[in-house]
């Protein structure tokens, strides 16, 4: 048995896929959602949509307080593209962020601001946990 989600396919949604069940159990579960993606080719990685795409139909998102966070230097599209793709899909999108942030991953958190920007993000991201909507 696979543990990868299948290419997405409205045909066989309802299905019970493992992989899908679980990814679909981890977000029901989740007080709230914290993505971070990197972009490629100007958009959104076509494995992580797969993954959205899974959860459109049955709703684990919709409502839920979301964080998106890229902390890509060169990331220009994929920001608002996955805040496009998570608005539609009727979650909270708390803030969308790009961080300046130098080229290699490993020097992230050492660049100017970034500790700050993500500690505030995280204090947002709890304090809509904390309250009943």
């Amino acid at each position: 048995m696979s543990s990868y989600l299948p290419h997405f396919n409205p045909d066989i949604e309802e299905q019970e896929i493992a992989a899908v069940s679980a990814l679909r159990a981890a977000l029901n579960t989740a007080d709230a959602v914290l993505i971070a993606c990197p972009e490629y080719a100007h958009g959104l990685p076509g494995a992580f949509k797969n993954a959205l795409d899974w959860v459109v139909g049955s709703g684990e998102l919709s409502g839920k307080p979301v964080l998106a966070l890229n902390t890509s230097a060169r990331s220009i599209h994929a920001p608002a593209q996955l805040t496009e793709v998570l608005r539609t899909m009727d979650a909270r999108v708390l803030e969308d962020m790009l961080i300046e942030a130098p080229r290699q991953a490993g020097d992230v958190l050492d660049a100017p601001g970034v500790f700050q920007k993500l500690q505030d993000m995280w204090r947002g991201l709890l304090q809509t946990t904390d309250t009943p909507a």
